[in-house]
């Protein structure tokens, strides 16, 4: 029994001090936010690990995040986030390309790529997952999803 007990001490004393453990700073921490949020305040983020939700241009000179589809469409820049393409971005360029994805990422009030009216973007993007398609928007799939109301 005292060596189950002393072998429990060790384990939880090696999990809090070792590198893998859950030592992480705030920075390291994903942070949930929206695009209005991100677009509009920009230096509250800068450096920090964000979690967000926009409409994606994969382009053939850049890459950008916007607030909407609208904004992108209209060429409202200002509504945007320059993003640098990932490999997982590129191998799913087909899927996510003017869809609304979510992201995963540091973002950078003065990224190398920043586009002169954008807010600043991802330069490190963990990942990047289809949320939902203008052509067949999730509100329209849950209409079809048994006990799933909706309104």
């Amino acid at each position: 029994m005292r060596l189950s007990i002393t072998l429990l001490v060790i384990v939880v004393v090696s999990l809090t001090f070792s590198s893998d453990g859950a030592q992480f700073t705030a920075r390291d921490q994903p942070e949930y936010v929206s695009m209005l949020q991100l677009v509009v305040t920009p230096e509250r983020f800068d450096g920090r690990l964000v979690v967000v939700t926009g409409f994606l241009s994969l382009g053939k000179e850049a890459d950008e995040l916007y607030v909407t589809q609208s904004d992108e469409r209209n060429g409202i820049l200002e509504n945007g986030v320059s993003i640098v393409r990932s490999a997982e971005m590129r191998d799913k360029k087909a899927i996510l390309d003017h869809k609304y994805v979510r992201v995963a990422g540091r973002f950078k009030l003065n990224n190398r790529l920043k586009a002169r009216f954008t807010s600043g973007g991802f330069e490190e993007v963990q990942s990047c997952q289809l949320w939902s398609d203008p052509e067949h928007p999730v509100r329209d799939r849950l209409k079809h999803m048994p006990g799933v109301d909706p309104n």
